[in-house]
């Protein structure tokens, strides 16, 4: 296990960029009243190795609303981590998450051969979500640079996941989203769930990639630079994304009360122009011979025996 100083590190250090100020939203975009929800229950994403690490994996989530709270289940697996290590692993996003996207080796920008955990923050955003077990209260994040201002700030208490000895990493949380004021606004700002990005972050790397971040939060690299356990790189990146045949049901359904939508306005249509129709029968019938009793016509007729079967294509009328 970690001590409480790279604790520290671990949990502070990847938020704590304040001068940097990296794609800051304002609170008002995640206002707490937001009643949008996610448009299907089930996502995933595959996670592609960052920085040469040869991490892989793949993430399922699953949404499921209730009356009180809402949960957000969330089934992890990676491989190919630093053995034996905590890894940090959070959802990331920006205001305009279509914008977002995992970071290639164009933005490394110090041209050091690693994309920091500062670089990589620029890509996909801030901090909306700590993948911790148990879950991160939701409040106020341990800065206003890289969290989102609901994200809450990770303790010893809640603790990121740790590979194996054959880094392997497995997470399986429910995260439950109550009616409070903070749970409301970290929902609100992991909405939509599509192109959102889960990043996995921690493994061997020299101490200079990320001493900035570490004299940022105060606890400055000292020593030799040599290679050491950076908790803070990225390491693997994957979007979020809806399954596929959950869209496809959602476009269905939409499909579906769209074509019913239509039927009942023709059908609506078809029965005034039917009475329309009947009203001028009856009414030339009337006009023709005013000592004549009032008949219907034997095209009327057909009209009305057919429209009583529930048969709204009346192809006697264009007889």
């Amino acid at each position: 296990m970690l001590n409480n100083k790279i604790y520290k590190k671990l949990t502070i250090a990847t938020g704590s960029f304040s001068v940097l100020a990296i794609m800051w939203a304002p609170l008002s975009t995640f206002a707490a009243t937001s009643t949008e929800t996610f448009k299907v229950s089930s996502y995933s994403a595959h996670l592609s190795q960052l920085n040469n690490s040869g991490v892989s994996g793949k993430v399922r989530l699953n949404y499921r609303p209730g009356t009180s709270s809402d949960t957000l289940v969330i089934n992890l697996n990676a491989r190919g981590t630093t053995p034996n290590q905590t890894h940090p692993v959070h959802i990331h996003g920006k205001d305009h998450p279509e914008v977002a996207f995992c970071p290639s080796t164009s933005v490394d920008t110090n041209n050091d051969g690693f994309v920091s955990v500062i670089e990589g923050a620029a890509t996909y955003g801030p901090i909306k979500l700590n993948l911790t077990t148990p879950q991160t209260p939701f409040g106020a994040g341990p800065s206003a640079a890289l969290f989102t201002p609901f994200a809450g700030t990770p303790s010893p208490s809640n603790a990121f996941p740790m590979s194996n000895s054959n880094g392997k990493i497995h997470l399986n949380e429910k995260y439950v989203f109550d009616g409070s004021f903070n749970a409301r606004g970290a929902l609100a700002s992991l909405t939509p769930l599509e192109d959102q990005h889960i990043v996995v972050h921690g493994a061997m790397a020299p101490a200079s990639v990320d001493a900035d971040a570490f004299a940022e939060i105060g606890s400055p690299v000292t020593g030799p630079l040599d290679a050491v356990y950076d908790a803070l790189l990225p390491v693997a990146c994957g979007e979020i994304q809806a399954n596929d045949h959950e869209v496809q049901s959602h476009k269905t359904t939409a499909v579906t009360n769209a074509v019913k939508h239509t039927s009942k306005a023709k059908k609506s249509n078809h029965d005034t122009n039917t009475k329309q129709s009947l009203h001028s029968d009856i009414k030339h019938d009337n006009d023709t011979d005013t000592h004549k009793p009032i008949l219907m016509s034997d095209r009327t007729q057909s009209v009305m025996q057919q429209s009583s079967q529930g048969l709204w294509f009346l192809d006697s009328i264009a007889r």
